[in-house]
């Protein structure tokens, strides 16, 4: 169910305060285009659970090991400072403090049949976090592709240049399931290093190849120091890369 933008807004209000009242009910939001979605929790629930139970992603384990993970992390980034490949600023800026996991949560894809939940996962104040969003802007410049669209003006664009098209010509979308956990990571790791310390000199970060390396593992490898805990439905669940380890408590 999603909210009719032509219902009175206080009204809408509440309705929707008064149906949050309810332990069965989950209200939310799309996961394209503004409205409001009412779910019944349980539904909810069992989707989420569903998307987590693929053995081959999942596996199970005895520990939380958020403190081990920021204290590894710890121990690199102040190494790096101390050889003054940081400023205190940075160092300060990217140092995990009070890391908390992750949150994992499901946005329903109402445009599908039995509105299937697209996972996400907020990282906010997760021991790596800050790592990722400043390796971020280091990879930036070499994410720069002619054949990606970043939203759909791009897309009506591309259409306008390319009208002259003919009948013959064919427009073919590719939808991938499940992309996050299926990329290569440690294949796209070497990718990143290749581009910015093997190609063009002036993408060449300030950092040592093996220290940047060493900081994307901890960004988004497998590697035991580099798990990326998140919480869903109030249990600890611990992530990794292309497998996805779980932990109740």
């Amino acid at each position: 169910m999603r909210k009719d933008k032509n219902l009175n807004g206080n009204n809408d209000d509440k309705i929707l305060l008064n149906l949050s009242k309810y332990p069965s009910v989950l209200i939310t939001k799309p996961n394209k285009g503004r409205g409001v979605v009412i779910l019944d929790r349980n539904n909810y629930t069992e989707k989420l659970e569903n998307i987590l139970s693929d053995n081959k992603k999942f596996k199970l384990l005895n520990e939380d090991p958020t403190i081990s993970c920021e204290n590894a992390l710890t121990t690199v980034l102040r190494q790096m400072k101390n050889e003054e490949y940081w400023t205190q600023q940075e160092y300060k800026y990217i140092k995990p403090v009070g890391s908390v996991p992750a949150r994992l949560y499901g946005l329903p894809k109402v445009h599908k049949d039995n509105v299937p939940l697209r996972p996400i996962v907020s990282c906010i104040k997760s021991y790596n976090y800050k790592l990722g969003k400043f390796l971020a802007n280091i990879i930036k410049p070499i994410r720069v592709s002619p054949y990606s669209l970043k939203h759909t003006n791009d897309f009506f664009k591309f259409i306008q240049q390319n009208s002259h098209l003919s009948r013959n010509n064919k427009m073919i979308s590719f939808d991938i399931q499940s992309l996050f956990t299926n990329i290569p990571v440690r294949e796209t790791i070497e990718i990143i290093c290749n581009k910015l310390y093997c190609t063009d000199p002036k993408l060449r970060p300030f950092i040592p190849e093996d220290y940047f390396r060493k900081l994307l593992e901890f960004a988004a490898t497998d590697n035991v120091s580099a798990v990326e805990l998140f919480i869903v439905n109030d249990k600890i669940k611990l992530m990794e890369l292309n497998k996805k380890n779980l932990i109740e408590k």
